[in-house]
Protein backbone atom coordinates (compact mmCIF):
# COMPACT_ATOMS: atom_id res chain seq x y z
CA UNK A 1 0.00 0.00 0.00
CA UNK A 2 2.72 2.55 0.84
CA UNK A 3 4.70 1.74 -2.49
CA UNK A 4 1.90 2.42 -4.55
CA UNK A 5 0.99 6.00 -2.81
CA UNK A 6 4.86 6.28 -2.98
CA UNK A 7 4.44 5.62 -6.86
CA UNK A 8 1.40 7.52 -7.44
CA UNK A 9 2.71 10.82 -5.60
CA UNK A 10 6.28 10.66 -7.70
CA UNK A 11 4.53 10.45 -10.95
CA UNK A 12 1.99 13.55 -10.07
CA UNK A 13 4.89 15.86 -7.90
CA UNK A 14 7.15 15.27 -11.04
CA UNK A 15 5.44 17.12 -13.29
CA UNK A 16 3.97 21.06 -13.17
CA UNK A 17 0.03 20.40 -12.17
CA UNK A 18 -1.95 20.90 -15.04
CA UNK A 19 -5.80 20.88 -14.02
CA UNK A 20 -7.24 21.18 -10.27
CA UNK A 21 -8.00 17.30 -9.70
CA UNK A 22 -4.07 17.22 -10.26
CA UNK A 23 -4.00 19.52 -6.85
CA UNK A 24 -7.06 17.50 -5.45
CA UNK A 25 -5.36 13.75 -6.26
CA UNK A 26 -2.09 14.81 -4.86
CA UNK A 27 -3.12 16.20 -1.98
CA UNK A 28 -5.33 12.68 -1.48
CA UNK A 29 -2.66 10.78 -1.98
CA UNK A 30 -0.35 12.90 0.45
CA UNK A 31 -2.83 12.65 3.00
CA UNK A 32 -3.41 9.17 3.08
CA UNK A 33 0.55 8.81 3.39
CA UNK A 34 0.46 11.32 6.44
CA UNK A 35 -1.82 9.27 8.35
CA UNK A 36 0.39 5.60 6.96
CA UNK A 37 3.12 6.94 8.40
CA UNK A 38 1.24 8.29 11.35
CA UNK A 39 2.70 12.07 10.25
CA UNK A 40 -0.08 13.97 10.72
CA UNK A 41 0.64 15.79 14.16
CA UNK A 42 4.14 16.45 12.71
CA UNK A 43 3.13 18.20 9.61
CA UNK A 44 -0.31 20.09 11.02
CA UNK A 45 -0.26 22.50 8.76
CA UNK A 46 -0.53 20.19 5.27
CA UNK A 47 -2.78 17.96 6.80
CA UNK A 48 -5.34 20.91 6.85
CA UNK A 49 -5.09 21.87 3.92
CA UNK A 50 -5.07 18.04 2.93
CA UNK A 51 -8.77 17.91 4.63
CA UNK A 52 -9.61 21.16 2.88
CA UNK A 53 -9.31 20.08 -0.40
CA UNK A 54 -12.58 17.29 0.15
CA UNK A 55 -15.01 19.30 2.59
CA UNK A 56 -17.00 21.86 1.75
CA UNK A 57 -16.80 23.20 5.46
CA UNK A 58 -13.99 21.86 7.38
CA UNK A 59 -14.42 22.62 11.11
CA UNK A 60 -12.86 19.09 12.57
CA UNK A 61 -9.73 19.79 15.34
CA UNK A 62 -7.24 20.71 12.46
CA UNK A 63 -9.33 24.28 11.57
CA UNK A 64 -9.71 24.47 15.69
CA UNK A 65 -5.93 24.24 16.14
CA UNK A 66 -5.10 27.23 13.03
CA UNK A 67 -8.11 28.85 14.13
CA UNK A 68 -6.72 29.50 17.80
CA UNK A 69 -3.05 30.03 16.79
CA UNK A 70 -4.30 32.57 14.39
CA UNK A 71 -6.52 33.92 17.77
CA UNK A 72 -3.48 35.03 19.32
CA UNK A 73 -1.96 37.51 16.44
CA UNK A 74 -5.88 38.86 15.44
CA UNK A 75 -8.19 39.04 18.37
CA UNK A 76 -6.43 41.74 20.20
CA UNK A 77 -6.82 44.18 17.10
CA UNK A 78 -8.76 47.27 17.55
CA UNK A 79 -10.47 47.31 14.40
CA UNK A 80 -12.04 51.06 14.69
CA UNK A 81 -8.34 52.22 14.24
CA UNK A 82 -7.75 49.90 10.91
CA UNK A 83 -4.73 52.29 10.01
CA UNK A 84 -2.86 51.23 12.79
CA UNK A 85 -3.15 47.21 12.46
CA UNK A 86 -0.63 45.55 10.91
CA UNK A 87 -1.23 41.65 11.24
CA UNK A 88 2.17 40.15 12.15
CA UNK A 89 4.08 37.49 10.16
CA UNK A 90 2.47 34.80 11.26
CA UNK A 91 -0.91 35.73 9.73
CA UNK A 92 0.39 36.29 6.13
CA UNK A 93 2.32 33.40 6.18
CA UNK A 94 -1.03 31.57 6.25
CA UNK A 95 -2.88 33.70 4.07
CA UNK A 96 -0.04 33.82 1.24
CA UNK A 97 -0.07 29.80 1.74
CA UNK A 98 3.59 30.09 2.33
CA UNK A 99 3.25 27.30 5.42
CA UNK A 100 1.45 25.08 3.29
CA UNK A 101 4.89 25.26 0.55
CA UNK A 102 6.55 25.02 3.65
CA UNK A 103 5.41 21.84 5.02
CA UNK A 104 4.95 20.23 1.37
CA UNK A 105 8.42 20.63 0.63
CA UNK A 106 9.87 19.15 4.08
CA UNK A 107 7.52 15.93 3.93
CA UNK A 108 8.66 15.72 0.25
CA UNK A 109 12.36 15.71 1.46
CA UNK A 110 11.39 13.57 3.82
CA UNK A 111 9.61 10.84 2.27
CA UNK A 112 12.18 11.00 -0.85
CA UNK A 113 9.20 12.29 -3.35
CA UNK A 114 9.82 14.99 -6.72
CA UNK A 115 10.14 18.44 -5.06
CA UNK A 116 9.14 20.21 -7.89
CA UNK A 117 5.84 21.52 -6.83
CA UNK A 118 7.54 23.44 -4.23
CA UNK A 119 10.97 24.35 -5.95
CA UNK A 120 9.90 24.85 -9.25
CA UNK A 121 7.95 28.33 -9.05
CA UNK A 122 6.25 28.19 -12.41
CA UNK A 123 4.65 25.18 -11.21
CA UNK A 124 3.89 26.46 -7.32
CA UNK A 125 2.13 29.19 -8.66
CA UNK A 126 -0.32 26.70 -10.99
CA UNK A 127 -0.43 24.87 -7.43
CA UNK A 128 -1.96 28.11 -5.64
CA UNK A 129 -4.54 28.83 -8.68
CA UNK A 130 -5.43 25.75 -8.64
CA UNK A 131 -5.73 25.22 -4.26
CA UNK A 132 -7.29 28.52 -4.20
CA UNK A 133 -10.08 27.69 -6.94
CA UNK A 134 -10.64 24.17 -4.49
CA UNK A 135 -11.43 25.71 -1.27
CA UNK A 136 -12.75 29.03 -2.47
CA UNK A 137 -15.88 29.55 -0.10
CA UNK A 138 -15.20 26.88 1.82
CA UNK A 139 -14.78 27.86 5.68
CA UNK A 140 -13.06 26.89 8.49
CA UNK A 141 -15.60 27.51 10.80
CA UNK A 142 -15.50 26.61 14.81
CA UNK A 143 -17.70 27.23 17.44
CA UNK A 144 -16.18 27.27 20.71
CA UNK A 145 -18.94 27.42 23.08
CA UNK A 146 -16.96 27.22 26.38
CA UNK A 147 -14.46 30.09 25.07
CA UNK A 148 -14.83 33.47 27.18
CA UNK A 149 -14.19 36.38 25.10
CA UNK A 150 -13.18 37.33 21.44
CA UNK A 151 -12.04 34.51 19.36
CA UNK A 152 -12.00 33.56 15.29
CA UNK A 153 -15.00 31.42 14.24
CA UNK A 154 -14.68 31.11 10.67
CA UNK A 155 -11.69 32.00 7.63
CA UNK A 156 -12.71 31.96 4.16
CA UNK A 157 -11.07 32.77 1.33
CA UNK A 158 -13.43 34.97 -0.65
CA UNK A 159 -11.63 35.97 -3.96
CA UNK A 160 -9.10 34.25 -6.21
CA UNK A 161 -8.00 36.39 -8.67
CA UNK A 162 -5.46 36.67 -11.85
CA UNK A 163 -5.36 39.99 -12.96
CA UNK A 164 -3.03 41.42 -15.82
CA UNK A 165 -0.54 43.86 -14.50
CA UNK A 166 1.66 44.64 -18.01
CA UNK A 167 2.71 42.42 -20.91
CA UNK A 168 5.12 40.34 -19.44
CA UNK A 169 3.54 40.25 -15.92
CA UNK A 170 0.59 39.55 -13.85
CA UNK A 171 -0.54 39.22 -10.68
CA UNK A 172 -2.78 36.57 -8.26
CA UNK A 173 -4.62 37.60 -5.52
CA UNK A 174 -6.09 36.07 -2.29
CA UNK A 175 -8.20 37.90 -0.38
CA UNK A 176 -9.41 36.14 3.25
CA UNK A 177 -12.52 37.35 5.65
CA UNK A 178 -12.08 36.71 9.16
CA UNK A 179 -15.62 36.34 11.19
CA UNK A 180 -14.54 36.60 14.97
CA UNK A 181 -17.81 35.46 17.23
CA UNK A 182 -19.05 38.99 17.65
CA UNK A 183 -19.91 39.45 14.21
CA UNK A 184 -16.87 41.82 13.59
CA UNK A 185 -14.76 41.14 10.35
CA UNK A 186 -11.26 41.37 9.24
CA UNK A 187 -10.36 41.30 5.51
CA UNK A 188 -6.76 40.26 4.43
CA UNK A 189 -5.28 40.51 1.09
CA UNK A 190 -2.23 38.88 -0.83
CA UNK A 191 -0.89 39.39 -3.71
CA UNK A 192 1.85 37.64 -5.95
CA UNK A 193 3.35 40.00 -8.70
CA UNK A 194 5.57 37.46 -10.99
CA UNK A 195 6.58 37.86 -15.12
CA UNK A 196 4.65 35.62 -17.22
CA UNK A 197 7.90 33.45 -17.33
CA UNK A 198 9.36 33.12 -14.62
CA UNK A 199 8.56 33.69 -10.35
CA UNK A 200 8.68 37.38 -8.52
CA UNK A 201 8.94 37.45 -4.81
CA UNK A 202 5.42 38.26 -3.15
CA UNK A 203 4.40 41.04 -1.43
CA UNK A 204 0.67 41.87 0.86
CA UNK A 205 -1.55 44.74 -0.69
CA UNK A 206 -3.77 46.76 1.27
CA UNK A 207 -6.14 45.06 4.63
CA UNK A 208 -10.01 46.44 4.92
CA UNK A 209 -12.17 46.12 8.07
CA UNK A 210 -15.67 45.95 8.37
CA UNK A 211 -17.53 46.07 11.78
Amino acid sequence: MRDAIIEKLTQFLAQSPRREADVVYALVEVRKLLEREGKKKVFKTLTLFCDWVVHVKLDRRGADDILTMLDARLCTLDLSKPQDITPDNVVRQFVSLYLLHEELKRFCAEMKLPNRWTTDWQSWIRCLRFYGNIVLDCPLAVCRQDHKGKYTQKLVLKTTDVQPEAHDKESLVFEWEFTFNDGTTFKQSHLYSYPTNKWNPSKPTTTEFGI
